[in-house]
């Protein structure tokens, strides 16, 4: 078998080391070069924040819905919460109370506390169901003190101070010889009732100077279906207290 035999020349080991030397600084010098020219073509954009030139997207990020967080935890039953309620909803939103069928001869009147308001149905004369807030005009003293009962005069027992079913001031003793003192401007404050045509009696709180009457037509639609009608006669009822309120009725009972 012939054998080949091949010279390659041999270099000075002082060449290699200088000419490896040059390799790494011609990359080094080249790497540099190559980072300015980069700079130079793109310079680098400030950090600081400038409100008037937001890009775009930074627009449409600050616009992005994200879900709300959940109730707190005294949504349900804080005292707050329910307080806020009370002005937001319950003082300017019509309520059911009652139904004409409670109230059969002149003088029958029933006491509610609403949301922590008291207050009173009465029937006058004229046939027409008012409410009024349960307070005397004089000491702010509880007018009607039963649930339920029958009278033409409302008597404040503190000072004697009476009232018809019409909310009208006609005795105030000790007042008749005061100057200035006039009895139409000391009636009941009177709330803004309603009367639906199947008889179910509802009342508002707002102070507005006008109320828009409720929506009835359901409940209307509801009591003609089951025969219930503002001649129908009450014959018993039931109020039951929960350990609940009217949040938890509508969210566990709709």
């Amino acid at each position: 078998m012939n054998s080949f035999n091949a010279v390659f020349p041999v270099a000075p080991a002082p060449m290699l080391v200088a000419l490896l030397a040059g390799i790494v600084f011609l990359y080094r010098a080249w790497r540099h070069l190559s980072i300015i020219g980069n700079l130079q073509l793109h310079p680098t954009k400030s950090k600081t924040f400038d409100p008037a030139t937001k890009p775009d997207a930074v627009k449409d990020e600050a616009h992005n819905v994200s879900k709300e967080p959940d109730f707190p935890a005294d949504w349900w039953t804080g005292k707050n919460v329910f307080e806020l309620e009370r002005r937001a909803i319950f003082s300017k939103t019509w309520l059911c109370l009652s139904h004409r069928s409670q109230f059969s001869k002149p003088g029958d009147y029933r006491s509610f506390e609403v949301a922590g308001f008291p207050i009173f149905l009465v029937l006058g004369k004229d046939g027409v169901v008012r409410a009024f807030h349960n307070v005397c005009r004089h000491r702010a003293y509880t007018v009607i003190e039963k649930e339920s009962g029958s009278s033409p005069v409302l008597l404040c027992r503190y000072h004697g101070w009476s009232y018809n079913t019409l909310g009208q001031l006609i005795k105030a003793p000790h007042f008749d010889r005061v100057s200035g003192f006039d009895k139409s401007e000391n009636t009941l404050f009177e709330i803004y009732s309603f009367t639906s045509e199947r008889g179910f009696i509802f009342v508002n709180f707002d102070a507005s100077a006008v109320v828009p009457p409720p929506d009835t037509s359901i409940l209307d639609a509801f009591a003609y279906k089951n025969g219930i009608q503002v001649q129908t006669s009450w014959v018993a009822g039931q109020a039951i207290e929960g350990a609940f309120n009217w949040k938890m009725c509508r969210e566990f009972f709709p």
